[in-house]
């Protein structure tokens, strides 16, 4: 039993201070619990009380999945792992990986979810600066390697040139010599 506490403890120590986002929510996609990283990162100013929510109202499944409800996308696959896009009451949004799976109760009967996230907004920013310098730097070595053909064909020029200037003085040197 003291283990148990002890795990417990722990468990809850971590869940408290984490800074990825847990949430439980209900089947009916009413949400039981949220963390302090869940209520910063989706509650308001000035009411960041989750609880009682619903799961449609905070979270959207990427591209094309506006049609289709947040927890009935969730509930028939059985769980979710992949891209969401997170909805503040103030309607900004902001994208989150997250992973959501069954919680069981004591008889293996299906009671909850949990879903478990973590805002990538910075990350994708990061990922979204690579590729523009990456496309900078594509099309700084394509001007490149056309710069560096024009001088080659420069370069065979001169030779030519230099090398009929060359025969053209020589023709007539060597008959004055």
């Amino acid at each position: 039993r003291i283990q148990l506490e002890l795990r417990d403890q722990l468990l809850a120590s971590y869940m408290r201070s984490t800074e990825e986002m847990l949430i439980g929510f209900d089947l009916d996609g009413v949400i039981s619990y949220a963390n302090p990283a869940a209520e910063r990162a989706l509650g308001d100013a000035e009411n960041r009380e989750l609880r009682g929510q619903r799961v449609d109202d905070l979270f959207r499944l990427p591209e094309g999945g506006e049609e289709t409800p947040f927890l009935s996308a969730v509930r028939a696959a059985g769980g979710y792992s992949g891209d969401v896009t997170c909805v503040r009451p103030d309607e900004t949004r902001f994208p989150a990986e997250v992973t959501i799976s069954r919680a069981s109760d004591r008889d293996r009967n299906v009671s909850a979810m949990v879903l478990v996230g973590r805002d990538v907004t910075e990350r994708r920013e990061h990922e979204a600066e690579i590729k523009s310098r990456s496309e900078q730097l594509l099309l700084i070595n394509e001007q490149l390697q056309h710069a560096n053909a024009k001088l080659a064909s420069a370069n065979l020029m001169k030779n030519e040139f230099l090398a009929n200037t060359s025969h053209e003085l020589r023709t007539p040197l060597n008959s004055i010599i």
